[in-house]
């Protein structure tokens, strides 16, 4: 070790050590992670820490957050709100972040999250809040509008007499699939080249949607158009041959009806059809009674000799007429598809309960009102 004696003329004088060699520099270390905070839902902020680390001071930070592991652009403050794209169960966010000095830098990953929810309307009715949650209703004035609805079917007795209701509101295929009455069941499943918007659902010469629903007493469906085509409900009749049989609700001839488990088919009467159409039957106690009502006012009364029940495979489709077919040269059947309708829908129910006048007409005061509150009206 090299040595030196200072001397006194030395006293107050500035000695350097020619044979010191400056400490290695290095990049900032990071000893805590960072640290995200923040509620974990749609419209929310979500905050990071810098955590900790050691460094030359003073230390800068930069911050990159990450979607799925993928950079998400423009996201590169400590705070980030999340947004709908974000959504999901699955869904994983973090934030990377930077340390700087004047040694040079490196980064440190904070801790992930996963799943982010929506920012979903609470409404009074727990019917419609299992609605908004399961089709994930964004919307308030949508929201309202389906709770009031089921508020009021409820005082008028209708709820329990239903047995599938979609509301088609949410403006997607995802939103306007979920039965109302009971989320659990009848889901809707789309098929073809179907157009979901504000304004519900429009076929279209290819498109129809399965029920899963089998009988029906009472149907129900509310255009917006004047003068479409098709079956707005179709299902195949029961006492006739496969080929070519239908059961079906259309917009200028035909308006189906079952009544235990009886088929029939009768007319709507004068275009225009943007009107709340259905059909009740055996009202006042006749078997083969039948009655139409539009917004509210019987327009039909009717009567045939019902036919025998059909079998399970009967299903009722929305938008087109199903016809099951046997080949009989191998046994196997298909489900033939025709009579599509390019109908704009914007409320669909399925009841097994007749409904009598009055019922009648407080359904469609509740439709009505619930159309008028989404701006749809006709």
């Amino acid at each position: 070790m090299a040595t030196y004696i200072l001397t006194a003329a030395q006293l107050n004088n500035r000695i350097l050590n020619s044979f010191s060699i400056p400490a290695a520099s290095t990049a900032p270390i990071n000893t805590v992670a960072p640290v995200i905070s923040g509620t974990q839902r749609v419209d929310s902020t979500l905050s990071t820490t810098n955590g900790t680390w050691t460094g030359i001071p003073i230390i800068t930070f930069t911050y990159q957050w990450k979607k799925n592991g993928s950079n998400i652009i423009g996201a590169t403050s400590s705070t980030y709100v999340l947004v709908a794209g974000d959504f999901g169960v699955s869904t994983t966010i973090q934030c990377v972040v930077t340390g700087t000095d004047s040694s040079g830098n490196s980064s440190a990953n904070s801790n992930i999250l996963t799943g982010i929810d929506n920012a979903l309307p609470v409404v009074s009715d727990s019917n419609s809040q299992a609605f908004v949650n399961v089709a994930v209703i964004t919307d308030t004035t949508q929201a309202n509008a389906v709770n009031n609805l089921v508020i009021g079917l409820k005082a008028d007795g209708l709820w329990t007499n239903m047995t599938a209701i979609y509301p088609f509101v949410g403006g997607t295929a995802s939103t306007h699939k979920w039965n109302l009455r009971n989320t659990a069941t009848n889901q809707l499943t789309f098929f073809g080249g179907f157009t979901h918007n504000a304004n519900g659902v429009t076929g279209n010469l290819n498109a129809y949607a399965t029920t899963n629903i089998y009988n029906s007493a009472t149907l129900g469906i509310y255009s917006r158009s004047s003068n479409p085509s098709g079956a707005f409900v179709g299902k195949r009749k029961a006492n006739e041959p496969a080929e070519g049989s239908q059961y079906d609700i259309t917009e200028s001839s035909l308006f189906g009806y079952v009544y235990n488990g009886n088929i029939g088919q009768y007319g709507l009467g004068a275009s225009p059809y943007n009107k709340f159409y259905n059909v009740s039957n055996g009202v006042t106690g006749a078997a083969n009674e039948v009655k139409v009502y539009r917004n509210g006012t019987n327009v039909v009364l009717s009567s045939e000799a019902l036919s025998t029940p059909p079998s399970s495979v009967n299903e009722y489709y929305l938008f087109a007429n199903p016809n099951t077919i046997t080949f009989d040269e191998n046994g196997t059947t298909r489900i033939d598809v025709y009579n599509h309708s390019d109908a704009n829908i914007a409320l669909a129910l399925f009841s097994n309960t007749t409904l009598d006048a009055t019922q009648n007409t407080n359904l469609n005061t509740r439709i009505q009102t619930f159309q008028t509150a989404l701006s749809r009206q006709v």
